[in-house]
């Protein structure tokens, strides 16, 4: 008898490397729209890869689809940074789609690391207990290190100089504080903490 975990895997579609680029030419018009609806709250998808959808398919390594009845649910895509670097993860806005962001969170902290923030940490803070993980997440130091990013601590940027979301994000989760940092992206300073498992990198095959 099939699981409904064992469903879920079957509606999973991962593209890595060179060899898959004709399956992500397939799926980029949907793929792409999921990101542009779940982005928009935050004024857009930035960062290198995302430019447009030519850029996407190019630069961006590997994709993890899920699929239902030939639509995009959810959508996560990742690069080699010091290891797999998760560089994005949308949804279609669904109830499924948010169970399975939830479920992309909790498999991926041991095979793969990444920035959170806003809504997407308040999704993984909801779906990981604490006790497990508070044993994946990196320093800014550490963040320095593995990235080369100008990671700056919350302490020396300090909290009065976050926005008012970054602030907010920041005083709901009191066990991060060692653990934010901000960095420039797109041209403003933004509140991030990374977690996982980095310096596994993507295997093509």
């Amino acid at each position: 008898m099939i699981s409904f975990r064992d469903y879920l895997s079957e509606n999973y579609k991962n593209f890595i490397g060179t060899p898959s680029i004709p399956q992500r030419e397939k799926w980029a018009d949907q793929a792409w729209e999921v990101l542009q609806k779940s982005y928009a709250p935050i004024g857009g998808i930035k960062g290198s890869g995302f430019e447009n959808k030519e850029a996407m398919i190019k630069d961006i390594p590997f994709w993890k689809l899920y699929v239902k009845n030939d639509k995009v649910v959810a959508a996560a895509f990742y690069k080699d940074k010091g290891g797999r670097k998760s560089v994005a993860i949308a949804t279609d806005g669904s109830d499924l789609g948010k169970k399975i962001v939830g479920e992309i969170f909790k498999a991926s902290l041991g095979v793969s690391y990444g920035e959170k923030s806003g809504p997407a940490l308040a999704t993984m803070m909801k779906s990981v207990p604490w006790d497990e993980l508070k044993n994946f997440l990196m320093t800014p130091e550490q963040v320095k290190k593995i990235t080369g990013e100008n990671a700056i601590p919350v302490s020396k940027y300090g909290v009065e100089n976050l926005d008012a979301k970054d602030r907010f994000t920041h005083d709901k989760f009191p066990q991060l504080k060692p653990y934010f940092y901000v960095r420039e992206l797109g041209g403003g300073m933004h509140l991030k903490v990374s977690m996982g498992t980095p310096n596994l990198p993507i295997i093509s095959r």
